[in-house]
């Protein structure tokens, strides 16, 4: 019996085929991607509202979204959607790109 998620997932994946254990590779390789993205866009969406000297209150204020969202897609807990996004980007005077098709996704947004 296993005594933990990790001890568990180890006892599962013992049972899995080669196929099913290159899936499972390519959809964690896929939500590590996804995950370091949108983190990523935090980190440049804080950078450019500091930048524009505006607290999160305001950028949500003129983006017309909550405090606590600016705060959670900052943080990279959020996955805004493009809409609130270009929002965001025009609410703190920066521009939006979207660089690549989805499999290839790199974004950015400057201020």
């Amino acid at each position: 019996m296993a005594h933990s998620f990790d001890d568990l997932l180890t006892q599962e994946q013992s049972t899995w085929t080669t196929d099913q254990k290159a899936i499972a590779d390519a959809a964690r390789k896929q939500y590590t991607e996804d995950f370091d993205a949108v983190v990523a866009f935090g980190q440049q969406l804080r950078a450019a509202r500091r930048n524009a000297h505006l607290t999160q209150t305001q950028a949500a204020t003129k983006a017309g979204l909550h405090q606590s969202d600016v705060s959670d897609i900052e943080r990279g807990i959020a996955n805004p959607t493009l809409r609130s996004i270009a929002r965001l980007a025009a609410a703190v005077g920066a521009t939006l790109s979207i660089e690549s098709a989805y499999a290839d996704v790199e974004g950015s947004i400057s201020g």
